[in-house]
């Protein structure tokens, strides 16, 4: 007996329980009331319903009834439940009972906004329809009987009564299952709240917007384009994905609700890629990521193409899977910059963490793993706000790296531009010292550069000749190295005065110096008194050879050519001409005279301020190669005054002296050198006269 109870006191058990349930459903009682806490303001339905999946999508809702009358429902499993992307028409059961002794008002609602047609049924315990409302985005907005973004619909719950309501859900993206039951009151400052938090989303997003508008314009940096273009794009996906959109702008176009998601997730995917080259520089900075960037940019490219053609549920697919591709390439590139050692990519690095770790809080408060509180309600807005903060932070500190490497790299470009000036100064001053570069300027050239050969131009110059007297002798006593030795000691010593008086020194030729003059005779002339001057301080100061020396100067003015002479791989710039060759002979003549510095006629001529000089006329003469004799001046200022007295207070029976010797009147000269020499006995060019005078006697008498 007792073995016979063991055995079927279970199975009896068991039939009394089915039983039980076959007789609970018959009375219309199939399913446990949903317990409502009535200090609750919000209950999430997560538990207690049960759904079926209606494949052909025409079930009705007496079907429905009589499916869960048999027990052929499923058990909806706790929390939110997501039953992806499908074709098909889902039903949900549930009861709720209304235990106190008043009637109470709810509000039902779906928490996600993109679900395309939503059928909401309020039954009595009979199954008979007590009401029955319609929402979704395929219905215009005017068409809802709560005109707001999600799904939401008001329900009376008579007072010690129970009700079963059925949803039917029909959609072409993602079937998200939220159901919640508001109280009004909470329901309608939920509502208020999701306005300010999004008023406050979207508000930043359109400052942010502006002010990256009016740096575009003020700085023309692509980086700002893209920039404003993603935020512009990415706020318009989050209007859409939101219910947002549909609410506010869209609301009578049911088609573009649908296609809003795929195209502007597309589109902000595009921006992104865009936004993320531009401020990282990939295009110089990382190569490969470029070139993997504008892959993507293809692919994106192609699916945006395909929102014409494809099925909106496998747009979702694809651009999901790519914007999740993209994620992670944006990160690659984030920390690709920060391994590099790019400032601004670590703002971008951290941009793009904040903005995926905002989601993540949202997806874990979705799935009952955080507490619901404003941080996880608004994770994604959060997320993406501080994103926007700190990629506008990173543009700002971006542009600010780019202006200190351009401040850095123009730093460095003046310093090697100063030091290639200096170089290029030291090396004109080299050049200066062969060439001088009062001479370039003579020719009409800025710098030696412009220089070629056989560039000449023909100016009117007064020439200077300064020579050495007796070098050869005291060249000899020197020997080569001393010699060499000398002539640089002396041409430091004498040479600056040439410029000094505005000259030019055309050559140095052994022992003689060359200098040109153009602004004036007066230069060359003062020139040729300071290097008398100057002689005998060198004099002074060193002693070659154990004697002083000498110079003769000679200088003329005249027509000369200055210009470059040579071939292609030696140049020399010179001056040439009569001018310049008779010049050269006047210096001859000094010794001939005795005279240190003798000027001719032209030169004489062409004197502005004679009343500052002493000049006397001291004859003519016969210059090879020149058929004119050529009248020659003495300079005499270098004189002691005495000297100087003497020479102005003769001047004119000097002249008539002068005169009587070319005429060959040899007495009458005679007689007035004599008188002269009497008076300044030291006079090396009287003394040559008269011995000429007496040369003069001389020949006549023999002619005689």
């Amino acid at each position: 007996m007792k073995r016979w109870l063991e055995l079927w006191l279970p199975l009896l058990f068991t039939m009394i329980l089915l039983f039980d349930r076959q007789h609970a459903l018959a009375n219309g009682a199939p399913l446990q009331a949903i317990p409502l806490n009535k200090d609750a303001e919000v209950t999430p339905l997560r538990e207690g319903m049960f759904y079926f999946e209606d494949l052909a999508q025409n079930t009705s809702l007496e079907q429905v009834y009589q499916r869960l009358i048999q027990g052929q429902l499923r058990e909806l499993p706790a929390g939110t439940n997501n039953f992806g992307i499908n074709h098909h028409a889902f039903w949900f059961v549930g009861r709720l009972d209304n235990g106190t002794k008043q009637e109470q008002d709810f509000i039902f609602e779906l928490n996600y906004a993109l679900l395309d047609q939503v059928n909401f049924y309020i039954l009595d315990t009979d199954g008979q329809i007590v009401d029955q409302k319609v929402a979704g985005d395929r219905l215009k907005l005017a068409d809802r009987t709560l005109k707001i973004k999600n799904p939401s619909f008001p329900m009376r719950l008579p007072a010690e009564t129970s009700r079963l309501f059925a949803v039917r859900i029909e959609t072409l993206g993602t079937l998200t299952f939220t159901p919640r039951i508001w109280k009004p009151a909470a329901f309608i400052e939920m509502i208020n709240q999701q306005q300010y938090v999004f008023g406050l989303y979207y508000g930043m997003a359109f400052m942010m917007i502006i002010y990256n508008l009016f740096m575009l314009y003020s700085l023309r940096e692509r980086v700002f384009f893209a920039y404003v273009a993603y935020i512009s794009i990415y706020s318009i996906f989050q209007m859409a994905l939101n219910g947002i959109g549909y609410e506010f702008f869209w609301s009578n176009s049911p088609i573009w609700s649908n296609y809003a998601i795929p195209i502007t997730a597309c589109l902000s995917l595009l921006a992104g890629l865009e936004f993320t080259e531009a401020y990282l520089n990939l295009k110089t900075r990382a190569r490969t990521l470029y070139r993997t960037g504008l892959i993507l940019k293809s692919l994106v490219l192609f699916l945006l193409v395909m929102c014409a053609f494809w099925d909106y549920g496998e747009l979702l697919k694809f651009a999901s899977l790519l914007g999740g591709v993209c994620f992670v390439f944006w990160l690659v590139a984030g920390f690709h910059g920060i391994f590099k050692g790019y400032r601004p990519a670590r703002f971008f690095s951290l941009a793009w963490t904040v903005f995926c770790l905002g989601h993540v809080i949202l997806s874990l408060r979705n799935l009952g793993w955080l507490p619901s509180n404003f941080v996880t309600l608004y994770g994604a807005q959060i997320g993406s706000c501080l994103e926007m903060i700190v990629l506008a932070i990173g543009i700002a500190d971006r542009i600010n790296e780019e202006r200190q490497e351009a401040m850095r790299a123009k730093e460095d470009a003046l310093r090697i531009e100063k030091k290639a000036n200096q170089d290029q100064l030291r090396l004109n001053a080299s050049f200066e010292r062969f060439v001088p570069h009062d001479f370039i300027e003579l020719l009409g050239k800025r710098d030696i550069l412009e220089v070629e050969l056989g560039q000449s131009v023909e100016k009117d110059l007064t020439t200077l000749f300064c020579d050495i007297r007796a070098y050869t002798t005291l060249s000899e006593k020197l020997g080569a190295q001393q010699g060499f030795a000398f002539l640089i000691s002396y041409y430091q010593f004498v040479a600056p005065l040439v410029r000094s008086h505005h000259g030019v020194i055309d050559k140095y030729i052994g022992d003689a110096i060359m200098g040109i003059f153009e602004r004036e005779a007066d230069d060359a002339i003062q020139a040729g008194l300071a290097l008398l001057t100057r002689v005998g301080e060198f004099n002074a100061a060193h002693v070659w050879a154990g004697q002083p020396i000498e110079i003769g100067i000679g200088i003329n003015t005249g027509w000369s050519m200055l210009g470059v002479i040579g071939e292609a791989s030696r140049l020399e710039g010179t001056v040439i001409g009569d001018a310049v060759n008779l010049a050269a002979r006047l210096e001859k003549a000094t010794v001939e005279f005795g005279a240190p510095l003798i000027i001719t006629g032209s030169t004489f001529m062409a004197i502005k301020r004679p009343e500052e000089l002493h000049i006397r006329y001291i004859g003519q003469t016969q210059v090879k190669g020149k058929a004119e004799r050529i009248a020659l001046y003495e300079v005499y200022d270098h004189n002691p005054p005495a000297a100087r007295q003497i020479k102005k207070m003769n001047q004119i029976l000097w002249e008539e002296c002068v005169k009587a010797y070319h005429e060959e009147r040899w007495n009458e000269a005679l007689d007035g050198f004599e008188e002269h020499l009497s008076q300044l006995p030291d006079d090396p060019i009287t003394i040559k006269y008269i011995q000429r005078c007496h040369e003069g006697l001389l020949s006549v008498s023999f002619a005689a």
